[in-house]
């Protein structure tokens, strides 16, 4: 896990051996007549290292059908997964932005975690899709596509963490916020953000003010 956030805030590829136990993993699940919820937020953690892999390493496939297939794995694991990862009580973010973030609640900090890192890993494999076109107009249509979906996943993430009592919701924070501070846009929820990453200072005893001012400077703060 700690390789996992490592790779996220520096945008570094992962250090263990990936293919080691990538097939070793997917075998072991695909054997199991019924998967617990611990098994299913594992897998929803190792997705998250399968799609960090793709984007990140220097070396292996980047093929569209390599894309193809790890987004099919998360297509799986939400299709698949028990029906206790679904949210209890959903609502929207204001329109208005005077609350930028749905309310999401779940049934455990588990399933908290697990849909982060579902999350997580949605909003960076479509950041690296290979079939974004490169130039002409058709770029700029993709791209804001692109945004919209990213967003879409993010404000899951940050929400159900804002939304959970329970601290260890929030401890992804800081490390998502490094990952995808680009993607996100409107003073309001720029701002919530950023009071979340305190929160979770507070909480843990680890602070995060150096990386705070380089995001307010990229947000032209």
């Amino acid at each position: 896990m700690q390789d996992i956030q490592f790779s996220l805030a520096w945008q570094t590829p992962l250090r263990l051996c990936f293919e080691t136990f990538d097939d070793g993993l997917e075998r072991m699940w695909l054997s199991q007549s019924f998967l617990t919820e611990k098994h299913w937020a594992h897998r929803a953690i190792w997705l998250l290292a399968e799609t960090v892999q793709y984007c990140l390493a220097e070396q292996g496939d980047k093929s569209k059908k390599e894309w193809d297939r790890i987004d099919g794995r998360l297509d799986e694991w939400e299709k698949s997964r028990p029906q206790a990862f679904a949210p209890f009580f959903y609502r929207a973010a204001d329109p208005g932005d005077a609350n930028p973030l749905p309310t999401i609640w779940f049934s455990s900090p588990l399933h908290v975690s697990a849909v982060q890192h579902i999350c997580m890993a949605r909003a960076i494999l479509i950041t690296c899709d290979p079939s974004r076109p490169k130039f002409g107009l058709n770029h700029g249509k993709f791209q804001r596509r692109q945004q919209e979906q990213v967003l879409e996943y993010l404000k899951v993430l940050f929400g159900a963490a804002a939304s959970c009592e329970d601290a260890a919701a929030r401890h992804m924070i800081p490390i998502c916020l490094c990952a995808s501070y680009y993607w996100i846009s409107g003073r309001n929820l720029q701002r919530q953000l950023l009071d979340l990453v305190n929160v979770v200072g507070q909480e843990t005893g680890w602070f995060w003010n150096a990386i705070i001012e380089d995001i307010k400077r990229e947000w032209a703060w």
